[in-house]
């Protein structure tokens, strides 16, 4: 900047409603995957992440670890998806909007087992991780072993 110019202020964007969209970028499909945890529900009694033993997080981060080496492109398909929010459960809909979690058109679902799964949003290559999901209640499905 030449001397004796001055910077103008950038405008505020205002959000109305109070909520604070999340964007849910389809950027970062080549790119190899990461992980923020700032986001999770630790409190919920069945998809919260207080209660897990030692065992299970050891298992959870061996997947993700597996899963780091991958891109979005190579990871999404059948097992792992995004999940509109009217095709989750009401009780995942219900708390979603106790955490301000609401604000999102879906969630992304990485499958581990026939079962288990884990939820989160996602910012390009970025997935932020709400939920471990142990019993398939998020999004149940009508389907075996899914």
């Amino acid at each position: 900047m030449a001397r004796g110019q001055q910077k103008q202020a950038k405008k505020a964007v205002e959000v109305v409603g109070g909520k604070n969209p999340r964007i849910q970028a389809a950027s970062g499909q080549g790119q190899t995957l990461s992980w923020r945890i700032g986001s999770i529900d630790a409190q919920h009694t069945s998809w919260g992440w207080v209660s897990l033993d030692m065992q299970t997080l050891g298992y959870i981060r061996t997947k993700l670890a597996a899963f780091e080496t991958m891109t979005w492109n190579e990871l999404q398909g059948a097992k792992h998806k995004f999940i509109p929010v009217e095709n989750l459960s009401s009780d995942a809909k219900k708390r979603l909007a106790e955490i301000k979690r609401d604000d999102v058109d879906g969630l992304y679902e990485l499958r581990f087992s026939g079962v288990e799964r884990l939820w989160g949003t996602r910012i390009g290559d970025v997935m932020q991780i709400v939920w471990w999901d142990p019993q398939h209640e998020v999004c149940p499905s009508s389907l075996r072993n899914t």
